[in-house]
């Protein structure tokens, strides 16, 4: 995935303001608000086994993720000065990101609701793509280690090599 133009330091306007915004925990917030009222309006669980295994095996990815990070952890994008390389991150950099995108996956499943859909294809997988493109850039640049993890780990699969990138 390319996002061109969204270097803060070679461009302003629309750009910056954007990559600041994803880069706020308020834009999480309003996302998960969003995504709450479109899932409670419309209610079709004939898929419910299905939804409830994503969202129950993406809970588990993120819960396991976020016990291993501990203190690293933070809804802003930053760094807090350690990579951690244990437990589920040792085959992917960013696991929390990938067990709320099945979450959010399974409630799509769970609800069949077609703007549901849409919104998570539109702005939510975008959205949690960009934010982790943004991380990246912020902890190649301040943990030196960092480009040597991405080179033995995958992004959100343990693919190895599986990179997206801001131009």
């Amino acid at each position: 995935m390319i996002i061109t133009g969204m270097d803060s330091r070679r461009s302003g306007g629309f750009r910056t303001a954007l990559e600041a915004f994803i880069r706020s925990e308020r834009s999480a917030l309003m996302l998960v608000l969003i995504y709450g009222f479109l899932f409670f309006t419309s209610w079709d669980f004939s898929l419910a086994p299905l939804g409830v295994a994503f969202c129950a095996f993406g809970g588990t990815i993120y819960i396991h993720g976020f016990l291993v990070m501990g203190r690293a952890w933070s809804v802003r994008v930053e760094s807090k000065g350690r990579l951690v390389e244990e437990g589920i991150f040792r085959h992917a950099r960013h696991p929390l990101y990938l067990g709320a995108l099945m979450i959010a996956f399974g409630l799509v499943v769970l609800s069949r609701s077609l703007p549901l859909a849409l919104f998570f294809i539109l702005i939510v997988l975008p959205y949690v793509c960009a934010r982790a493109v943004i991380e990246e850039a912020v902890l190649s640049q301040e943990l030196p280690a960092y480009r040597d993890y991405v080179k033995r780990t995958g992004m959100f699969l343990p693919l190895p090599g599986f990179k997206m990138k801001l131009e």
